[in-house]
């Protein structure tokens, strides 16, 4: 009985991995607006957000979900059929916004994927391709609201999101950020969103031998892009 059950959840995890859909996790999706309750709440444009991304990201250490406002909000994926996929671990950076307009509408879109909290209640998202380059997706959590994204076609710098990583990785002491563009800011968040490093255009390496061992993210920032990698520290 114990070895049916062990090899069903098995079974299990494999189709959830193999039921990955290439066109959701291998299209830079942007945020249009998202619907909550049946109101409409657009993002604002202005210099501290220009868009909101959403993108999954393939770091070297496992698929992870990300989407910025002025904050991230990111997770591991886990992915049932191709219709639906859960975040393990959700987690908010807590920089904040410089800009306070930007507040509620980051409240908003956070509390959208906060309110499937559940491993069980998967988010169901839907993917439209106009047959010319353009693609639309829905994706709606456990209360039947609705985000609204599309695809939008960028310059290979702006989309090569393999071109950061971070070495080595596990890594004990210090760690270096490799990256072919220019790196402007790096901020280091356990795995509660807390931010415990910030540093500015100084150096492509960060000392992490004060931290305990575990998971950390790092964000690096540049004119070009913003990446999230999943750093252990041991």
């Amino acid at each position: 009985m114990v070895q049916k059950l062990l090899l069903g959840m098995v079974l299990l995890f494999s189709s959830a991995l193999m039921a990955q859909d290439p066109d959701l996790i291998e299209t830079n999706w942007f945020l249009d607006r998202v619907v909550i309750s049946g109101e409409e709440h657009f993002p604002l444009v202005n210099e501290e957000v220009p868009n909101v991304p959403l993108f999954f990201e393939d770091n070297g250490n496992g698929l992870l979900f990300w989407s910025f406002v002025c904050d991230a909000l990111g997770g591991e994926p886990i992915f049932f059929g191709t219709d639906s996929f859960a975040i393990e671990e959700l987690v908010q950076t807590l920089g904040g916004c410089f800009n306070n307009d930007n507040l509620p509408f980051q409240l908003t879109y956070f509390e959208f994927y906060f309110a499937n909290a559940s491993m069980t209640d998967p988010y169901l998202y839907d993917i439209t391709d106009d047959g010319n380059s353009g693609k639309s997706m829905t994706i709606t959590n456990v209360n039947g609201d609705t985000a609204y994204y599309n695809n939008a076609l960028l310059s290979v710098e702006e989309t090569n999101f393999d071109s950061i990583s971070l070495y080595p990785n596990p890594a004990t002491d210090r760690v270096t950020i490799q990256a072919e563009i220019s790196v402007d800011q790096v901020h280091l968040y356990n795995v509660l969103g807390n931010r415990l490093l910030s540093q500015k255009n100084q150096t492509n390496t960060i000392d992490i031998s004060s931290l305990s061992a575990g998971v950390y993210f790092v964000e690096v920032v540049s004119s070009q892009q913003r990446s999230i990698q999943k750093l252990i520290k041991k």
